[in-house]
Formats: C-alpha cells, sequence, structure tokens
C-alpha cells in the first residue's frame, strides 16, 4: 500500500505540447495518519535539471569547443560549476534514484530492469511537500516511470510518454524532444502559487542523436550512411568519418537541449520567479563513443559514461561564478538541496552538502552497475581508480591524473593499491547492504515486470533500446 500523500499522475501525449552518517539509523516512521497541511513556505524555488545521457566533456565549460550551450554558460556564471562530478551509475533508472534520494544504487535499490522504488524510501519532493512546496516532474524517460516509484510526493507527475500501437515503433517516434518538455514546464510552473519544488527530466541528447536542422552544424558535406541508418551506432564497421557524424549529431542535440533549457530560464525570468529559484543543472549518466569499444551507455563504470556535468545557483550558500575542482558526486544532491533550503533530512544520507569545503584529504567516490546480470563496481580516490567488472575479469586499475582517458590499466604493477582499493570498495558493499536492509528491508528491492507495464510504458521502452519487443 502507498503511502498516504497527495499525488497526480498525468501521462501526457508528446504532441500535446552528507558522508554516509551513522548507518544504523533507524529507517524512517511509517505515518498511518494524513499527513497535515502545512503553511506556505519562505524558502526559494528549486529546479532541478536533469539532462538524460550528458557526458561532461559535451560542454564548452568542461572543454569541448565544437558546441555552444550559452544557457548553461549563463548559470555557470551565476553559480558553481564542479568540474569533477560522478555519476553513481551509467543508466538512468539507478542514477536519477540516488538523486532523488541521497542514497547509493545499493541502498535504494533500483538497480535493474525491473527494479522499483520501495515506498518506504523518502523522496526530495516528499520532504519539500511536507513544507508546503508545490511539487511537480516533468520526464521524457519511461525509466523513472511512476510505474516504478518515481512518482512518490509529487502534486502533479507528468510523463510524456505517446500512446502506440502494439508492435516494434522506431525509437525516433517515441522521443519526446526537448523544446516539448520546456512547452509543458513552463505551463506547470504558471499554474502553481508559492515556492516550489519542480523535477525535470529531458531526453536529448539520448539516442537517436536527431537534432533539428538549426542546430545540426556539420550537416553540409557530409556524403557517409550514418544519417539514414537509425542503428549506425550498434555497427562496428563505421569509418573515422561516420563516427565523427554520430559524435556531431549528439553534439547538436546538446545545442539544441540548451536552447530549450534557455527558453525555460527565460519563462522564470519573465515571471519574476528566475532570481528566487535555485537550479540545479545535471545529468544523469554520460555516453560512450567506442572509447572502450562501446557505445551508448549502461555497459561499463568508465569516465565517458560516469562522469558529468554539475552547475548549482543559489542566491546563498553557495560562491557566484566559482570553479570546483574538489571530487563531487551525484549523491550530494539531496543534502545539498535540503540544506539549502533549510530541510531537516530524515535519516542518515550517502552524500555530503556541497555548500560546505571539502573535508580535510581526498574522499572516496563510489560507482555501481548491476543489470542485465552483469555487475560492475568501481572506486576512484584521486588519482586511483579501481573498476571490479564480473565474469571473472581482472580488476582495472587506472591513474586518473596521468591517464584521463584509463588507457593502461595498472593493476599489475600495483598490486598493493588494488588491495587498498579493494578493502574500501568490499567495505563501501558491505554498508550499502546493511542501510539497505535497515530502510528498505531484507531481500530484493520492489519489482515491476514487463507484464506490470502499461501499453504506453512497455512502448516507450520498447523504442528507447531497454526492453525487447514482442
Amino acid at each position: 500500500m502507498r503511502k498516504p500523500f497527495r499525488r497526480r499522475t498525468c501521462l501526457a501525449l508528446a504532441v500535446i505540447v552528507l558522508d554516509c552518517g551513522d548507518s544504523s539509523a533507524p529507517p524512517p516512521p511509517q505515518s498511518t495518519q494524513e499527513r497535515p497541511a502545512a503553511s506556505t513556505p519562505e524558502g526559494p524555488s528549486v529546479l532541478l535539471y536533469v539532462v538524460d545521457t550528458l557526458r561532461a566533456d559535451g560542454l564548452p565549460r568542461y572543454g569541448n569547443r565544437s558546441v555552444e550551450t550559452p544557457a548553461v554558460d549563463q548559470l555557470a556564471r551565476e553559480g558553481t560549476l564542479f568540474l569533477d562530478a560522478q555519476a553513481p551509475s551509467s543508466w538512468t533508472r539507478a542514477s536519477v534514484a540516488t538523486i532523488l534520494t541521497g542514497l547509493y544504487p545499493g541502498v535504494h535499490g533500483a538497480e535493474d530492469r525491473n527494479d522499483a522504488l520501495s515506498e518506504r524510501l523518502v523522496l526530495l519532493p516528499e520532504l519539500f511537500a511536507e513544507r508546503g512546496y508545490a511539487t511537480g516532474a516533468v520526464v521524457a524517460n519511461p525509466n523513472v516511470g511512476s510505474f516504478y516509484g518515481f512518482d512518490q510526493g509529487y502534486d502533479e507527475y507528468v510523463e510524456l510518454y505517446e500512446r502506440r500501437a502494439r508492435g516494434m515503433i522506431d525509437a525516433r517516434e517515441s522521443v519526446v524532444p526537448s523544446d516539448q518538455v520546456t512547452e509543458r514546464v513552463k505551463r506547470w510552473i504558471d499554474s502553481v502559487e508559492g515556492p516550489f519544488f519542480l523535477f525535470v527530466l529531458s531526453i536529448d541528447p539520448h539516442w537517436p542523436y536527431e537534432p533539428p536542422a538549426a542546430f545540426d552544424r556539420h550537416r553540409g558535406g557530409y556524403a557517409g550512411r550514418v544519417d539514414s541508418d537509425p542503428l549506425a551506432i550498434t555497427r562496428k564497421d563505421l569509418s573515422p568519418a561516420d563516427r565523427a557524424r554520430l559524435r556531431s549529431l549528439y553534439e547538436g542535440e546538446i545545442a539544441f537541449n540548451d536552447d530549450s533549457l534557455g527558453r525555460l530560464l527565460e519563462h522564470l525570468r519573465l515571471r519574476g520567479r528566475y532570481d528566487d529559484t535555485i537550479v540545479v543543472f545535471t545529468s544523469d549518466h554520460g555516453e560512450e563513443f567506442w572509447e572502450h569499444g562501446n557505445t551508448m551507455h549502461g555497459l561499463s563504470l568508465f569516465e565517458e559514461s560516469i562522469r558529468v556535468p554539475l552547475i548549482i545557483r543559489s542566491r546563498a550558500g553557495l560562491p557566484v561564478a566559482a570553479r570546483v575542482e574538489a571530487p563531487v558526486a551525484l549523491v550530494d544532491i539531496a543534502p545539498t538541496l535540503l540544506e539549502l533550503t533549510g530541510i531537516p533530512v530524515p535519516y542518515a544520507l550517502d552524500g555530503r552538502s556541497l555548500t560546505q569545503p571539502p573535508a580535510g584529504g581526498e574522499r572516496s567516490r563510489y560507482a555501481s552497475l548491476d543489470l542485465d546480470g552483469v555487475q560492475t563496481r568501481a572506486i576512484t580516490h584521486a588519482p586511483w581508480k579501481l573498476i571490479f567488472r564480473s565474469e571473472g575479469q581482472a580488476a582495472l586499475l587506472y591513474n586518473l591524473e596521468l591517464d584521463a582517458k584509463e588507457s593502461w590499466n595498472l593493476a599489475a604493477k600495483h598490486p598493493d593499491r588494488v588491495a587498498t582499493l579493494s578493502a574500501l570498495l568490499s567495505e563501501r558493499v558491505a554498508t550499502n547492504a546493511r542501510r539497505r536492509a535497515q530502510l528498505v528491508g531484507e531481500g530484493a528491492a520492489a519489482s515491476v515486470s514487463e507484464d506490470d507495464l502499461s501499453e504506453d510504458a512497455r512502448r516507450a521502452l520498447e523504442a528507447l533500446g531497454y526492453i525487447d519487443a514482442d
């Protein structure tokens, strides 16, 4: 039975336009009474804007000179840019669940295809709603759909998945472009008064890479086959020109999403709500372009898959036009937003507030991928990064300071370093398991089978390649 809480899920057609604290902390109390209505809050609004599949080096602020993103650049000038932010996983559900809970995937349990968020967990929108905030979400990826438990705590949860007939459909028919996401978000903003918490997940630049012509900078002069092959990125025999073309299409979608973001932020300015809104801009994971033999995502924990952008603009609590080189993680977003708005944390979180200067010494960051029967674990303790992959493969050890592209496996040369990081990784895994048992309960995470999905949701997931078609 769901927690008694206000919530309205809306299926919209696209055409409508604190380091881990006390690990023995008790689980959150489960109320059996309706929560009393809160008074109108006095704190700032929050816009949590997540761009699906945006690797950090896809943006000019992270070194990319071949794309223009004026909206993101403006946010960076007004806020704090974190140069070394790490996602907790390389696919959407596990990573977004971490953003919304402040817990590692091994704790919240939404890791595999059929995993759902437990109702025993407390999500950010629930905490803001308890303080009287209007809460809303507009999402364009069904991996964070209401059927996976992500709608907890929202007044309105808008899911932009098109209704289609049975059978396999082309991915481009199902993907809702970011300009339509922005239009729906603007309507929601205009429908509420007072402070709000708004979560937005746009799906550009997720595959397929099909930017509007105005954002396709390298369209002219290309004579390859990529533009006419919807599955080109999965081919192994692409020429260097074909691969460059795919990367340029990906960057075109980045520029397009930036334009859509800019229109949203301008709408907040025109409504007089921008100055009093905390804006968090980030991504759930990156994207691979053959760096280690893979394409797309959800296959590994290399830097191209888990290093993501993170910018936070706040009128107080964080510096303006600052560049932070210290390592941070997406698990830090929840405790940061709670501190910036003065909302107490419900129990010990796995992240730390980014309003505080980094503690002495280098922190360890943890990432995991438990998907389709393959388990991969990674721990980063600068400059070192250790990756353990399943199927009996050897450990991978990299010095990111000397080898940012993770080209040279140094595990054989540094067995002591492997042993040290392995011990830290094992400790993290054990801690995650204990905390998961305390917060969620023993056994597997909540699960949703494909048979439980609505036709809309199942076809949207099929179109994006997440589940097999009939």
